[in-house]
């Protein structure tokens, strides 16, 4: 047995569908919304001008492993460098 939908109750259950994809499109737009402010990055400035020039290593909390070239270097007041050299040691 089978019923067809016909006259107002289709009217309303077709209502009803889109009402509720209305608010399923409003709150998944407002949660992103809310989310989007939640992910904001902290950022802080540094100055370096109370860093001795050279190595960074120890330096207020600051650690440097690897044979990575990173260095507090005077470049119109003290500034970190950071480039992909490396320092690598080599045993003749």
């Amino acid at each position: 047995m089978t019923l067809a939908l016909h006259g107002k109750s289709r009217q309303r259950r077709t209502w009803l569908l889109m009402a509720a994809l209305v608010a399923i499109v409003l709150g998944i737009s407002g949660s992103l919304m809310l989310n989007r402010e939640g992910t904001r990055a902290d950022s802080a400035t540094i100055t370096f001008d109370a860093y001795a020039l050279g190595n960074i290593n120890g330096q207020d909390g600051w650690s440097k492993t690897g044979p990575f070239d990173v260095e507090v270097v005077a470049d119109g007041g003290e500034a970190l460098r950071v480039s992909e050299r490396r320092h690598e040691r080599f045993i003749w």
